[in-house]
């Protein structure tokens, strides 16, 4: 925007918050950035390898290095929206890394070696932020718009059930008269019931659902901050806990090896993130 620069990126591969790449619980974009062209990939690491190439052949328009210090200027002065964004995304990217790459490849040789196990560890727990996106989804589709969640009773939420952790808070007063599945606390639901965003309710179109569960985080009041912020410590611990063991005995019964499946790169940092858009904001819309 600010330099005129315009991407040549094909229609296919354009970045768009609803695709099945970007965490189905991402925040949106921040409002600086919503109107730029983006590559759908622009947030996973390891692009760069696929389609990469020259700084200034690819666009002409700055040098690195004056481009690093404007980014890196307007970091340190950066709002609170894209704060929270970038923190936010960067949190859920590392829970999904690490969920991926759970074992440590310690004692196993080569580092292109994956490994599975017949027991694997626990999924990485949400964060606050995922906590408060399961409960605000909710409590937006049941109490602004209506919907009516089809749940066998026996598979709703009670805080006194054996799932919920004994030491977990009471739910906020703005959700606890909502009907929660029992798990909608716990990472990996999705894979056991996921469908379709809009099939599951027909109420609001995911971009929009996003954008109003966003918009609730940076207004959320002290119960509610306290309450997400707790019981993602609870459950930061258990997880803890219960993968305590470093899997350094490569050598156990427990485990086959192969080099199908390396592990994945290392997410971004909410600064990488940051450098991403502000780098493409600069480009498209500062130097026009």
């Amino acid at each position: 925007t600010l330099l005129g620069f315009h991407p040549t990126i094909a229609s296919k591969d354009i970045f768009d918050p609803a695709a099945k790449t970007y965490p189905a619980e991402g925040p949106p974009l921040p409002s600086r950035y919503e109107n730029l062209i983006l590559p759908y990939d622009w947030h996973i690491t390891g692009k760069t390898r696929r389609h990469k190439q020259n700084h200034r052949n690819s666009h002409g328009k700055i040098g690195f290095r004056e481009l690093n210090k404007q980014i890196f200027k307007a970091w340190s002065i950066r709002d609170d929206e894209i704060r929270d964004f970038c923190a936010c995304l960067s949190d859920i990217e590392s829970r999904k890394h690490t969920t991926t790459n759970a074992i440590k490849y310690s004692n196993c040789g080569s580092k292109n070696y994956s490994i599975s196990m017949s027991n694997p560890p626990t999924a990485r727990p949400y964060t606050s932020y995922n906590l408060f996106f399961q409960l605000e989804r909710e409590y937006i589709l049941q109490t602004l718009l209506g919907f009516q969640p089809t749940i066998a009773s026996k598979d709703i939420f009670d805080p006194a059930g054996t799932i919920y952790p004994a030491e977990g808070p009471p739910l906020p007063s703005r959700y606890e008269n909502l009907i929660l599945p029992y798990d909608w606390h716990i990472t990996g639901k999705t894979r056991r019931h996921k469908q379709n965003h809009r099939n599951s309710h027909g109420k609001i179109g995911f971009r929009e659902l996003n954008k109003q569960i966003f918009k609730a985080w940076s207004i959320r009041d002290d119960e509610i901050r306290d309450f997400c912020a707790c019981l993602s410590d609870i459950e930061s611990r258990k997880h803890t806990t219960t993968n305590a063991i470093k899997y350094s005995n490569c050598g156990s019964k427990n485990y086959s090896i192969s080099m199908s499946n390396p592990p994945t790169a290392r997410p971004y940092t909410s600064y990488n993130l940051f450098f991403q858009l502000e780098r493409e904001y600069i480009l498209q819309t500062l130097l026009g």
